[in-house]
């Protein structure tokens, strides 16, 4: 795929790169050398969602743009991609001074106002909230705390971040030959299989798309569950310089998700 060069340049995740790639990020979990015999096989629901990539302390208002995106393109007939200005209406109504959005609800009202999308915010979530809206094809938006590469950290609420879950993984089974994965795409499945993800935390797997890359990520849910809710205080230097529109505690990002529905 061709990198998207800002914010206004949008590219469509190439179904079979994704596929590859998510393959092989599931294959280094748990490490080969602790993989037990027969290894698994997977399973995956993912939506084909774009890519744009942030300019700025704005990663909120892109990963609610590639949501308009993607809830126009399928879900809207007739739908165009998100053109409306997210950051100019944020700024109106005092949610922010550069884009930074470090409130779940200001965010999902910037989303209602600029695309006319309907959201949710669900407080103290857990991992089925987030399978039950993948199953049913429609994108998730999460805070997390980011470590040096972008993967979910444990910094305090110091590096508060947005991302959009676009797909959950699970191990379906065993086998003794090759890993195997199975995809589905946007909630549709074969008519005669409807795979049932897993109903504990830790075997649940969240492909991610986060407005610093083009490709996108594969993390267990634990890690980005245990990210979220270390999202305690912000930075200190930020939080004081004036520039931005930072509480003092981050209890509106943190144990928080965001679902988005078409209109």
């Amino acid at each position: 795929m061709a990198r998207p060069r800002s914010e206004e340049e949008v590219t469509w995740v190439d179904t079979s790169a994704l596929q590859k790639r998510v393959t092989t990020l599931l294959q280094s979990y748990p490490p080969k050398e602790q993989l037990p015999e027969p290894v698994y096989t997977w399973r995956c629901n993912y939506l084909t969602f774009p890519s744009r990539i942030q300019s700025g302390t704005n990663c909120g208002l892109v990963a609610i743009r590639m949501v308009a995106d993607y809830l126009r393109r399928h879900h809207i007939p007739g739908g165009t991609g998100g053109d409306s200005c997210p950051l100019a209406t944020a700024k109106s109504l005092g949610y922010t001074l550069q884009g930074e959005m470090f409130n779940s609800e200001h965010l999902a009202h910037v989303a209602e106002l600029c695309y006319g999308i309907r959201t949710m915010v669900v407080d103290n979530f857990s991992a089925g909230d987030i399978v039950q809206h993948i199953m049913a094809g429609l994108p998730v938006a999460v805070p997390y705390d980011v470590d040096p590469t972008y993967g979910p950290g444990l910094l305090g609420g110091r590096r508060a971040h947005w991302c959009v879950i676009i797909g959950v993984a699970w191990r379906h089974g065993e086998q003794s030959g090759p890993p195997d994965l199975r995809t589905y795409a946007d909630g549709h499945w074969p008519s005669d299989t409807h795979p049932t993800p897993p109903s504990a935390p830790s075997s649940l797997f969240l492909v991610v798309q986060q407005p610093k890359f083009v490709n996108p990520m594969v993390w267990p849910y634990p890690l980005l569950e245990a990210s979220n809710r270390n999202l305690l205080a912000p930075c200190p230097a930020r939080a004081g310089s004036g520039q931005y529109v930072i509480p003092k505690d981050l209890g509106m990002l943190r144990g928080k998700l965001i679902l988005f529905y078409p209109s």
